[in-house]
């Protein structure tokens, strides 16, 4: 799919922000979209929350206010302004280095609180070496693409990463969850999620397994020890304890 903006939308956020940096980030910009993802269309410097401003086109506005967030290769320029883009940004190598070595330490806390979040320690856990192992390749994680990444990627250490997240799942818990991370996300990224999960599952229910894993984490772990009951996720395995933290000391060590 394309990642062009309509010109219309284009010609309103260059004079609306004409004294930001605006820019085109998310798999849009990396020209590997689905037909109904998002355009996540960042501005930068700008306080407030992502809001949709296209919902029939799918146009999500994405303020920023911190400095270097987004890897340079995975992003597409709209406008600029004092160069503010160069402060947004940063060179790919720094940021899959800081970002490797932040998705492992997440990873191991999350394996911290197995006996307070049950099985869904684990698959968190996993998820974040999971990433780690995408941005040793260079690869940005995408959410909803997430598993064609780690397809493509290959490797044992990929493929471990996905048996051991153990997307099988009944697609009426998956309705379930979905259905419960609806209600406490933030109105914008509800929009969003509902129309990825619906379009997944109704084709991909293993991929739509996984992007649900990624919202879950996004929602921030002080918060799950709340919702841990609604969303279902069993007790704790042992072995997947084992096996989740060996794989994480193999992909530490290619750090």
């Amino acid at each position: 799919m394309s990642a062009e903006l309509p010109d219309d939308v284009m010609q309103r956020l260059v004079e609306e922000f004409k004294h930001k940096a605006v820019f085109l980030v998310g798999c849009r910009a990396r020209h590997n979209s689905h037909e109904w993802c998002y355009y996540d269309v960042v501005v930068y410097p700008l306080d407030g929350k992502k809001t949709i401003i296209d919902e029939k086109r799918r146009i999500a506005l994405i303020p920023v206010n911190r400095p270097q967030q987004f890897p340079r290769s995975s992003t597409k320029l709209i406008n600029d302004y004092n160069f503010y883009y160069a402060e947004a940004v940063v060179d790919d190598e720094k940021y899959f280095k800081v970002a490797t070595k932040e998705s492992l330490i997440r990873a191991i806390d999350y394996l911290l609180e197995g006996t307070r979040l049950g099985a869904l320690a684990t698959k968190l856990a996993t998820l974040n070496v999971a990433k780690a192992i995408l941005f040793l390749k260079g690869i940005e994680p995408s959410p909803s693409h997430m598993y064609d990444q780690l397809a493509d990627a290959g490797g044992e250490h990929a493929g471990k990463a996905l048996e051991l997240l153990n997307l099988a799942e009944d697609l009426g818990l998956l309705t379930h969850r979905a259905s419960v991370l609806q209600n406490v996300l933030p109105e914008a990224d509800a929009k969003i999620f509902t129309n990825n999960i619906a379009e997944l599952q109704a084709r991909w229910p293993l991929k739509a397994s996984l992007y649900l894993l990624t919202v879950v984490e996004s929602i921030g772990k002080e918060r799950l020890f709340d919702l841990l009951y609604e969303l279902r996720f069993g007790a704790l395995m042992e072995r997947h304890i084992t096996e989740t933290f060996s794989l994480l000391k193999d992909v530490a060590r290619m750090n």
